[in-house]
């Protein structure tokens, strides 16, 4: 979201400022360390939403920022340096929430995912994901999208994450604030104008941030306290998946911290909040154990 809501002060109020830096909450089984090595993001994204890795320039990641700031993506180093900057021209950035990398197997190479799902007032009456194929080195900027333009079988709804399964190139978006957030799906093919179908729910809400692994044998579903983590059997689906009971990860809170992603080696996850009251923004790596 592009404004500090009142939600987001009493949760600082509440919670952060009761906490001490290296409070976490780890379930019995979590593969990733409970506490993170940061970083100093150098440029400062105040209202960054998105994170995801870069495959066509390893070592870094591509940041995001939601409505009202420009139509572009920033690459920044896993040290937290600016690299680049990359306009998106011909689209609009309304409230651009979550941001995926997913190798495409029709072609060598992957495709990012950008989802115009965020609907604070529930006013707008489609939900919008651009796809297209990741920027390489020396692109500057990009002209070419696919729109998948869809609805929910039950009325607008605010969302701020979704994932893609690998397998089947199905969508599934995570709802906000419904008191246990949906699970809904889009199909592959994607239809124009489309309609996703509700598959189910979590027992929790205000999810804001979402990632899966490149094979999807792992998703990670984050809210503001929380990041929970499935792990998916061999022959499950994605929403069976999902609607098991998840391990809640070790994790330092951050103030706003909406954006995560796993790194391209799969040898752990980052998180990034949006840019503090005080203090710098941090970019965190929970490293695999």
């Amino acid at each position: 979201m592009n404004v500090k809501t009142i939600v987001v002060v009493l949760f600082a109020v509440t919670h952060l400022s009761a906490c001490t830096k290296n409070e976490t909450t780890t379930g019995p089984s979590s593969p990733f360390a409970d506490v993170p090595v940061t970083v100093k993001v150098v440029t400062q994204f105040p209202e960054v939403s998105a994170i995801t890795p870069s495959f066509t320039q390893p070592g870094n990641l591509w940041f995001m920022q939601d409505g009202g700031n420009p139509t572009e993506l920033n690459l920044v180093s896993t040290s937290g340096t600016l690299v680049k900057k990359v306009f998106l021209k011909g689209i609009t950035n309304r409230d651009w929430e979550e941001m995926i990398l997913m190798r495409d197997p029709s072609k060598n190479g992957a495709d990012l995912y950008i989802a115009d799902i965020g609907n604070n007032n529930a006013v707008a009456q489609q939900a919008v994901i651009y796809r297209f194929a990741e920027p390489s080195a020396t692109t500057d900027t990009v002209k070419s999208f696919t729109k998948i333009q869809f609805t929910y079988p039950d009325g607008p709804r605010d969302a701020e994450a979704f994932v893609v399964d690998p397998a089947t190139m199905d969508i599934f978006v995570f709802s906000k604030k419904d008191t246990k957030s949906k699970i809904y799906r889009i199909r592959f093919p994607y239809a124009d104008n489309g309609a996703a179908e509700m598959v189910g729910e979590l027992p929790y809400n205000t999810v804001v941030g979402a990632t899966a692994t490149q094979d999807g044998s792992e998703i990670l579903v984050k809210t503001y306290m929380a990041i929970y983590y499935y792990k998916r059997k061999t022959g499950e689906t994605f929403t069976q998946a999902l609607l098991k009971t998840p391990v809640m990860l070790g994790y330092q809170l951050e103030l706003q911290g909406e954006s995560l992603c796993f790194a391209a080696d799969n040898k752990g996850f980052f998180t990034v909040p949006e840019m503090p009251l005080q203090g710098d923004q941090l970019l965190s790596f929970y490293k695999r154990k």
